[in-house]
């Protein structure tokens, strides 16, 4: 079975393009793991503008979901929350580089296991 892999990135700054980002990351991965990407889901039942706090509690219930968590550039508020929240967990956390698309493994479950 695929693991199921939380898609760690940027949203509030710039919505748009973050969740086409998002979305780009998601096709690349889909025959590696299950993506799940809260950036594609909650815009459709939750407005981020009014409703910030509702949306993190359900991006870190998500996370608990995730067998591994991957982050994809520069970390913002919200993304140091799920990160920690992995962390927490014990669920293995992936730093993707942007430039090479190498992953650096930290802590967690799986180590360094790519999903």
């Amino acid at each position: 079975m695929k693991r199921l892999t939380y898609v760690c990135h940027r949203y509030r700054d710039d919505p748009a393009a973050n969740a086409a980002r998002v979305r780009d990351i998601c096709a690349e991965l889909k025959r590696e793991c299950v993506p799940l990407a809260p950036h594609l889901l909650l815009p459709w039942y939750l407005d981020e503008s009014t409703e910030r706090d509702l949306a993190l509690q359900h991006c870190l219930r998500l996370v608990a979901a995730a067998d591994e968590l991957r982050v994809f550039g520069s970390v913002s508020e919200g993304m140091a929350l799920e990160i920690a929240e992995a962390r927490r967990l014990g669920i293995s956390i992936v730093f993707v580089d942007h430039n090479d698309g190498d992953p650096r493994a930290t802590g967690g479950r799986s180590g360094a296991k790519r999903c």
